[in-house]
């Protein structure tokens, strides 16, 4: 249980950089419609009058744009403000986010800065601040608690009290409060009366911080449907995109028989197009002793990159993190089944061997 000192609090104010990118959380109704990102950081923070005596926060407004809208040039230019104010002292990094793609951007932010010292937290909301029963004010209060006292070091979502890992959690519920789940791994913690976390995170520690500033945008998630016509994945070959995502059933699976893409896969391979292998499903907690049983040698004549647990909007912006440092195919497989960030359980090429 994390319990901030208050004396030493009221002495000496956590310093916390909250840097907005638009969204519900800082929009505003005008004319029946909600216009995302209206207000700036510093009118969200004079809203709830108790956060000036708390916390000592230096604002920033990156954009104002709805989160539909975000594209990887916007990752990276907030990989870079907040790399730059990472050196400045501040106790952590808060980032209010629209709630549509607020999991594509952590999770990218999880490649982008490696190496952390403190917490890097996102936030939104899915009602406006301004509106009677907003879980705005609560969602920034939690954040910026979260951003100065909780012993982390990683990428966050902190939403409804809870605390995810970013590269694990994903938006589940369109309205809901409850809008985010986390897939693979328990959250790391929740905040309640206190700060609570289940030694599972990486513990704050002084590191130096790596920027990562390139990321090859031509990749595309395909999902696998019945019916799907391999010369839909054949088709990518003459197109411009340099990797995909497949969103598998189940454990991680595609057909192999009628309408098979495996070769399709293989082709795709072979032009130096890498194919990573996820699911549209959560694992499970036993999915490790169940997974190699179930996919047998389904894939062993497939050149494909099977990405275990690895969320696919984890698995896309990671590919496009990997392929902007390597082109290789046995460095690209490498990279991809490598844990950076707690995106992905390591080693299951040892357990494949170790199950048969």
């Amino acid at each position: 249980m994390e319990k901030p000192d208050r004396a030493t609090a009221a002495e000496k104010k956590p310093r916390i950089f909250m840097v907005g990118l638009g969204g519900t959380i800082a929009a505003k109704e005008i004319s029946s419609r909600w216009i995302s990102g209206h207000y700036s950081q510093k009118e969200l923070l004079r809203m709830d009058p108790k956060i000036e005596h708390t916390f000592d926060v230096k604002t920033s407004n990156l954009f104002r744009i709805h989160s539909a809208d975000t594209q990887p040039e916007h990752w990276l230019s907030l990989a870079n403000l907040v790399y730059y104010n990472l050196e400045e002292g501040f106790d952590g990094i808060v980032v209010t986010h629209g709630t549509d793609t607020m999991h594509y951007t952590s999770a990218a932010m999880s490649f982008l800065i490696q190496n952390l010292s403190n917490p890097i937290v996102f936030t939104g909301s899915q009602i406006i601040h301004a509106k009677m029963g907003s879980d705005a004010p609560k969602n920034i209060y939690d954040s910026l608690m979260v951003a100065s006292y909780a012993d982390l070091a990683e990428v966050v979502i902190v939403f409804n009290g809870n605390i995810f890992r970013a590269n694990r959690a994903k938006k589940v519920a369109a309205a809901d409060f409850d809008a985010y789940k986390s897939s693979g791994i328990e959250p790391l913690g929740f905040v309640q009366h206190d700060i609570a976390l289940n030694g599972k995170q990486v513990r704050r520690k002084k590191r130096k911080p790596k920027l990562f500033s390139r990321l090859e945008t031509d990749v595309s998630i395909v999902e696998v449907h019945p019916g799907l016509n391999p010369k839909s994945l054949e088709a990518v070959a003459n197109s411009d995109l340099k990797g995909i995502v497949l969103r598998g059933y189940g454990l991680g699976n595609y057909p192999v028989e009628k309408n098979s893409l495996t070769p399709a896969i293989n082709s795709l391979a072979e032009s130096g197009i890498p194919v990573v292998l996820t699911t549209q499903c959560r694992m499970g907690p036993d999915w490790k002793n169940v997974f190699f049983k179930e996919i047998g040698t389904r894939y062993d004549n497939a050149n494909v990159i099977l990405g275990y647990d690895m969320r696919p909007h984890t698995a896309l912006v990671k590919l496009m993190w990997v392929l902007a440092q390597t082109s290789k195919p046995t460095q690209v497989k490498k990279m991809m089944q490598a844990n950076y960030a707690g995106e992905i359980t390591p080693n299951m090429e040892k357990y494949r061997q170790k199950k048969r």
